[in-house]
Order: structure tokens, then sequence, then C-alpha cells
């Protein structure tokens, strides 16, 4: 009930019906409205604007409520971003977040997230997945699609790059209620994204922090027969909002490592601070046997 009132489609049918109301009455059924209201009421008009009314005032209460009185707040306990690349390009992704709910009232939708990559991205061989993994109780994702667009990033318009994101935020039944926390995996797969990897270019990799975090974790995996290499500057962390390089770093901000046999790169990060996209420009080459 609660998503069939909130349905902008839903809404707009019930205006347009609240607007046909009386004529229906009148020369289906007979029964003329006018009849049973005052005259000097023009019961034509009084109904429409009494339905279309209510509809206003239950979205401002409904925006109060959500944005004032009892706003949404959601932090992450653990998320651990993994990331395998093929020698031909190929990107895969898969990421394991645990979500704890600490506001005052159910939450029914996964925070918005969002992915970026320094190229264009063909929506249509963008392979996505989101799957439930444990909880407190059983859930299950409703609306589980994604979406995919290019995004305004001065740092990549600078430099001459048209980046694109993958954006998703399911809706999730039964609601996750207050104190609850639930863990989920998002599952991505760009094939031939990552070809600028294996040129002296080099591409980037990275994640978002959009919302409190206690740990962020990143592990990539080279393909058979190479190894990683940093290229330069070895660490971004780009504003959110402005789209621009965070100039100054933290001193205690960890640096991602390569393994000794170059095939894995990994990155932890306690508590970053939230509304940044923290990358790595990297590179990959063949092993020297």
């Amino acid at each position: 009930m609660r998503r069939l009132l909130t349905d902008p489609i839903f809404q707009l049918c019930t205006a347009v019906a609240a607007i046909l109301l009386p004529l229906l009455c009148k020369y289906v059924f007979g029964l003329d409205l006018q009849d049973y209201v005052p005259e000097d009421i023009d019961v034509n008009a009084a109904i429409p604007l009494v339905v279309i009314l209510a509809i206003l005032a239950f979205n401002a209460v409904r925006l109060l409520v959500s944005r004032v009185i009892l706003p949404s707040r959601v932090i992450c306990h653990d998320v651990r971003y993994f990331y395998s690349f093929a020698e031909n390009g190929d990107f895969e992704a898969s990421i394991i977040n645990r979500i704890e709910n600490r506001s005052k009232r159910t939450l029914h939708r996964i925070p918005n997230e969002t992915l970026v990559w320094n190229r264009e991205l063909n929506g249509g061989k963008v392979l996505f997945k989101i799957v439930y993994r444990d909880g407190d109780r059983p859930h299950a994702f409703r609306n589980k699609g994604h979406a995919v667009s290019p995004i305004d990033i001065a740092v990549d318009r600078i430099r001459g790059r048209k980046p694109y994101s993958v954006t998703w935020s399911p809706e999730v039944e039964p609601g996750v209620m207050r104190g609850e926390t639930i863990a989920y995996e998002v599952l991505i797969a760009t094939p031939g994204t990552e070809s600028d990897a294996f040129t002296d270019a080099g591409s980037t990799l990275g994640f978002p922090v959009s919302i409190d975090t206690f740990r962020a974790q990143l592990i990539a995996k080279a393909p058979f027969g190479y190894r990683f290499s940093f290229a330069t500057p070895k660490v971004e962390v780009i504003a959110i909002d402005t789209g621009m390089p965070i100039e100054n770093l933290p001193d205690d901000l960890p640096e991602p490592a390569i393994s000794d046999d170059g095939s894995l790169l990994e990155w932890e990060l306690k508590k970053p601070r939230t509304g940044r996209r923290y990358w790595i420009n990297y590179r990959l080459a063949r092993k020297a046997y």
C-alpha cells in the first residue's frame, strides 16, 4: 500500500479520476452530485480541487518527515570491492556491502551508489546483478536495475576524458528496521573497458564514499602473467560535489600496496571521509620471467 500511494502514476490517475467523477456520475449513473452540495459550490471544480490538494499535502508531509523530522541515516560497517581484469580488457567487480539503519524510520530503499569509469560505457553491454547475502532476517530486493549514463566530473573534463557511471538504488522488502543490519552483493561486468590499463597511459580504479563508513577495502587481481604498477599520481581523492581533486591529502591517508609478485593491488581505508571518490592510477604489464 505504501508503494502504491507514493507512486506518481497512481497519484496522476487519482487526480484524473477526480476530474472525471462528476461527469461519470451524471451521464453514466444519472446522479448529479450538485444536488448534494450547497448551490454556491461548483462540484465539478470542488472535487478535483480537494483531491489534488490532498495529494499535494500528502507529498509535502512525506517530504517533511523524510527530510526534516525523521531523516534517513544509514552507516556502512564494511564494504569490500573485489576487482578482476582479463587480458582483453574485460572488467568484473564484486562489491559486498554491510549497512545498518540508524534512522528513526524503516529503510525501504538502499542508499544510492555509483561507480565511475573514465571512458564511455555501452549500457547494453554492462552486466549487473544485486543479491541479498545475510542479515538479522531475510530480505529481498525489488527494482534491481541500474542506470548507465555520462557523468560530469570536472577533473576528467579537464583531462579530456568522458567518464560514465553505473548507479543503483534498489528497494528492499521487508524494510530495514531501525538498528537492523543487512549485507548485499553487487556484481558488475563491463567487457573491454580496461584496455587503457595495458598502455603507458594506464587507467583508474577506486570507489566512492557517500555515507559514513567504518572500513572500505579494495582488492584488485591482475590477469594471469601480468603485474600491477602505479601511474602518476599514485592516489587521487576527488570531491563528489565539485569533481575536483583534493589538493592537500591528510598525512595519515594509507597508500595502496602491490603484492611482491605484482598480481594483487590492495587498499584499505578506515573511516574515510565522506563525499569523496578514492582513486588509484595504475598500469598492467606482462611479467618478466
